[in-house]
C-alpha cells in the first residue's frame, strides 16, 4: 500500500471498461475551518499493477508521438474530496446525503474518532510511527471513497 515515497492502493476496475486501476496519494490537508481534503491521483494499470503511463514509456518501438497516443487512451485524473458540506452516519461514518435524519457533518465524525480507533482500525498500535498510521489511515480513506463509487 505505502513504501517510503508514496500512499498508492489498487483499486476497483473502471465501472465502463473493466480496467484495472491505483489510486495514488497526491496531497492531504486541513483548511482554515479545520475541514479536510484529500486528492488523489487515479490511473489505469496492467495486469501487474503498473501504470500505463509507465508501461507505454517502456515500449521502446514506439515513437514519441505514438506514445502520446498510447497515453490518451489511459488518462490519469486527479479527484479531490472535502470534508466540507459532507454528511456521515454518526455509527459507522458512512456518507450520506445531506438532510439524512440523524446525520453529522463529516467534519465532526472525523473530530470525534479516538486515537484507540484509529488504531484499532488500521491495525496499528501505540509503538508504530505517527506517519505510519497516518499513511494508512489514509489508504483507508481512499479504499473509502473507492468503495462509494467516487474515483
Amino acid at each position: 500500500m505505502q513504501n517510503k515515497d508514496s500512499i498508492h492502493v489498487p483499486i476497483s476496475p473502471a465501472p465502463f471498461t473493466v480496467k484495472a486501476r491505483i489510486a495514488t496519494h497526491r496531497f492531504f490537508g486541513i483548511t482554515e475551518n479545520l475541514n479536510m481534503i484529500q486528492q488523489v491521483d487515479v490511473s489505469y494499470t496492467d495486469e501487474a499493477g503498473k501504470p500505463m503511463h509507465e508501461v507505454i514509456d517502456g515500449i521502446e518501438s514506439l515513437t514519441p508521438i505514438q506514445k502520446e497516443l498510447a497515453k490518451a487512451q489511459y488518462p490519469d485524473r486527479m479527484v479531490s474530496k472535502t470534508t466540507e458540506a459532507a454528511w456521515c452516519n454518526p455509527a459507522t461514518g458512512a456518507v450520506v446525503p445531506a438532510g439524512t435524519e440523524g446525520a453529522i457533518s463529516q467534519l465532526q465524525f472525523f473530530q470525534s474518532i479516538t486515537v484507540e480507533q484509529m488504531l484499532v482500525e488500521t491495525g496499528k498500535n501505540l509503538k508504530s510511527g505517527f506517519a505510519e498510521v497516518l499513511y494508512t489511515v489514509l489508504a483507508g480513506e481512499i479504499l473509502k471513497i473507492d468503495a462509494r463509487g467516487e474515483l
